[in-house]
């Protein structure tokens, strides 16, 4: 085999073993999103979770969420205060979500879900309404979010 012939072969396995190398990083780009996305997800998780050791521990809070339940139910000035932190705290875990999944980092579940606890919350605690009323529209940053639109949609605003 001539000098020639044996550049040519050697030429070969290293494109093939570039190939290889390129096909391989793409797998472990691959695997490190799916692993940043469930990270994310998860950590999307807690904060809900947190929200429910809120409610299981503070009375106060509970207290306000059972009144909640009841739409002609009359809260306190202090109680209003606190209704409205939650549901602020509760807005900030879903726009949250929506940004993650809107900069890829989440999948569309993750928003889905998301939404799906807004209605929730709308449904279950008829005396919250008057704080996502307040909150809806209240950072012109989120104006434009599909959490704020399906917020405005369950109050009633177009």
């Amino acid at each position: 085999m001539n000098t020639d012939g044996l550049n040519k072969w050697l030429t070969l396995v290293a494109n093939l073993g570039v190939i290889a190398g390129i096909i391989f990083l793409a797998v472990e780009i691959q695997q490190s999103n799916q692993i940043a996305m469930a990270a994310n997800e998860i950590s999307i998780r807690e904060n809900y979770g947190s929200v429910n050791e809120l409610i299981a521990g503070n009375r106060d809070i509970s207290g306000i969420l059972n009144k909640a339940r009841d739409a002609d139910t009359t809260l306190t000035d202090t109680d209003r205060e606190m209704a409205s932190g939650f549901v602020a705290r509760m807005f900030n875990i879903w726009f949250a979500s929506e940004r993650a999944y809107d900069l890829g980092m989440v999948s569309r579940a993750a928003l889905d879900i998301a939404l799906d606890d807004l209605r929730w919350h709308y449904e279950t605690y008829p005396g919250l309404r008057f704080a996502i009323r307040e909150h809806v529209g209240a950072y012109s940053a989120n104006t434009q979010t599909e959490v704020n639109r399906v917020a405005a949609d369950l109050l009633g605003n177009p």
